[in-house]
């Protein structure tokens, strides 16, 4: 029987498998860098690309365990090819991008169909495996930052799958860095 512990989404603690237990050393973006015995003893660790392609495996391989880039389960696909389970898609280190496109039909100026959210690895999270909700930008604290409030701002956009913005006019809220087209749901002006 086998256990694992995580300290809130990603975030692995430890591994328990029997009378076995490994504890994860995480780097801030939540990498699984080190793994530990109970004792504190040293059980080697990895080493990623920015786009978490595998660069070092020193780990025992008397515990082998696939929790690693962002702390995610990776999958190794014949020789060369290791994938990792973002929950609603799969992310390809070799291609530094999700294998298939995002069916919430995701568009952004800033990224690609296939995209991390902005384009950043290090500075968002991505726990649900969604990129940014529906369209440029979100209020969740995980995501990409709010786009920044205009001067003359008098308008709130409501988007469908994210927001709320702060817009010049309710016309606005389509634009693609505030809900994107289609994903209006509501506008209030002052």
């Amino acid at each position: 029987v086998e256990s694992t512990l995580f300290e809130g989404i990603d975030h692995p603690v430890r591994t328990k498998r029997g009378a076995t237990t490994v504890y994860f050393e995480l780097d801030l973006a939540s990498n699984v860098r080190r793994l530990r015995a109970a004792g504190g003893a040293d059980l080697g660790g990895y080493r990623y690309s920015a786009f978490g392609r595998e660069l070092e495996d020193t780990a025992s391989v008397s515990f082998d365990q696939d929790l690693r880039w962002k702390g995610r389960p990776r999958d190794v696909l014949g020789a060369s090819l290791e994938t990792y389970d973002m929950r609603a898609r799969e992310w390809v280190p070799e291609m530094g991008g999700f294998g298939s496109v995002d069916e919430l039909a995701f568009w952004d100026v800033r990224t690609t169909l296939w995209g991390w959210p902005a384009q950043s690895t290090l500075r968002f999270a991505d726990p649900f495996g969604r990129g940014e909700s529906g369209g440029g930008g979100s209020t969740d604290d995980w995501s990409s930052p709010l786009p920044c409030p205009e001067p003359s701002a008098k308008c709130t956009c409501f988007c469908k799958n994210g927001g709320p913005f702060r817009a010049s006019s309710c016309a606005k809220c389509s634009d693609p860095g505030y809900c994107g087209p289609g994903n209006v749901e509501n506008c209030k002006c002052k």
